[in-house]
């Protein structure tokens, strides 16, 4: 049993219940600290890095651990293996921890939880790795799919779908991109305050922070120097929100009005249904629904702590006849759907690992069932917004193209052009749907697109 003593510890503890129990990581991290509150914040922070920095780049660690291992990695003991990738990351990619420290570590640990011969084992390991370090990656240029398995660790499946959207160029940038440390990006609610009177605040309870402008999303700000914003006094005031930019847009083309009835339709924990009610005024005529009881009652104690009345929540599977919805009818529906999720891999990196290669197919299945039935759910003249945290053709343009084959009575049209958001950079080629990419906005990959139902 590997306690958490240290940093390196609970981020080994985060990655055991990861791999074995499918534990998303921020979750797992969160709960870890939570339940040792005498690590100090060095460690916390040591913890953090080492968690996601293993999960991003476990592929090029794997990599560099194979050439000292005659029976590879596949066949150690779990905790090993775990162990090894933990201390090489420390090796090959932190500056500031000797190597020597790092495999200390790695083999005290491992005697301890496992025997001593594998301690031995992991200690002959980790110093040739130290001496010989990685061996030459992959040319970008000449071997793109390659660069993006050993450089990146892409999965090859998840790798020939970025090739196939956006080309060789772009995909290696894509892929750098996914590896790299996102920003902390929260909302102001503007309920409370306009962002610029926010900066103002954090500059005021949080020194050291510093907070610029987002630069597509009105209420955005980019933080540097934060810690743990969910501990601070303007987070349970409800002043703001941990939310990316690139999912603050969804709201934004969205955009409701005050006397709009609005469905949020795949509402799961509610940030983006806390942004709807900040953007028209209060939750008023807005309807979230989710298949999770849990996350809608998650959702119930956010818009409390915001300082908003909880909107009206459904527990529903809208795949499915739904009573409670099936003869009322909407201004705007916001179908933000099931995906698979790669536009938000630098934030949630282990599901690069849990994914299986025909988990699109059953996506893009799911996404046009969800279509089907929301559809008649838009009153006449009203307003279907599509949105994906995924950049794969066949759940962006390609579904869309087929919705519209299917439901001749929507068109698609442009973004609102009153709402503080400049969208010509975000188009996807010449239509009228967005696509926001790491590489090129700075925010997470989003696909999002209006569609009209023709109508008065």
């Amino acid at each position: 049993m590997i306690r958490p003593s240290t940093g390196r510890n609970a981020a080994l503890l985060v990655l055991e219940q990861v791999e074995r129990s499918g534990a998303y990581a921020s979750i797992s991290l969160d709960r870890v600290l939570a339940q040792n509150v005498s690590l100090s914040s060095a460690d916390r922070a040591l913890a953090t890095e080492l968690t996601y920095g293993v999960l991003r780049h476990r592929t090029r660690l794997d990599r560099a651990v194979r050439p000292h291992t005659k029976r590879g990695l596949k066949r150690a003991h779990p905790t090993v293996r775990r162990v090894l990738r933990l201390a090489t990351y420390q090796i090959l990619m932190l500056d500031r921890i000797p190597a020597s420290a790092a495999i200390n570590e790695a083999v005290a640990v491992v005697k301890q939880a496992v025997d001593r011969r594998a301690g031995g084992f992991v200690n002959a390991v980790l110093r040739k790795v130290a001496q010989q370090g990685e061996p030459p990656l992959p040319d970008p240029a000449r071997k793109p799919a390659e660069y993006l398995r050993d450089a990146a660790s892409v999965p090859d499946w998840m790798a020939a779908l970025i090739l196939e959207r956006l080309g060789p160029t772009d995909a290696v940038a894509l892929a750098d991109s996914l590896v790299s440390r996102p920003p902390l990006t929260i909302r102001a609610n503007r309920l409370h305050q306009e962002r610029e009177a926010l900066v103002e605040l954090l500059a005021q309870t949080h020194s050291g922070v510093t907070a610029d402008l987002a630069r597509y999303a009105p209420d955005g700000l980019h933080l540097r120097g934060a810690a743990d914003l969910r501990r601070s006094t303007l987070y349970e005031q409800g002043r703001l929100e941990i939310q990316d930019e690139g999912a603050q847009l969804v709201g934004h083309l969205v955009n409701p009005g005050s006397r709009d009835r609005v469905l949020d339709a795949c509402a799961g924990r509610g940030g983006k249904t806390l942004h709807l009610a900040a953007l028209a005024g209060g939750p008023d005529g807005l309807v979230a629904s989710d298949s999770g009881a849990a996350k809608l009652a998650d959702l119930g104690r956010r818009a409390q702590r915001a300082g908003l009345k909880p909107p009206e929540r459904l527990t529903a599977d809208l795949t499915a006849p739904c009573p409670e919805l099936d003869q009322r009818t909407f201004h705007r529906v916001l179908v933000d759907a099931p995906c698979t999720g790669l536009g938000v891999v630098r934030r949630h990196p282990e599901a690069k690992w849990r994914m299986e290669p025909t988990a699109p197919d059953a996506l893009v299945d799911l996404q046009r069932r969800l279509l089907d039935r929301l559809a008649p759910r838009v009153r006449r003249g009203g307003l279907l917004v599509y949105a994906v945290c995924t950049f794969t053709r066949a759940e962006g343009p390609d579904q869309v193209t087929a919705f519209l084959g299917r439901h001749p009575d929507f068109t698609p049209e442009p973004p609102p052009h009153h709402d503080g958001v400049d969208w010509n950079e975000l188009l996807d080629g010449d239509g009228p749907a967005v696509q926001t990419l790491p590489h090129r906005h700075g925010c997470d990959g989003f696909f999002m697109v209006r569609l009209r139902r023709r109508g008065a």
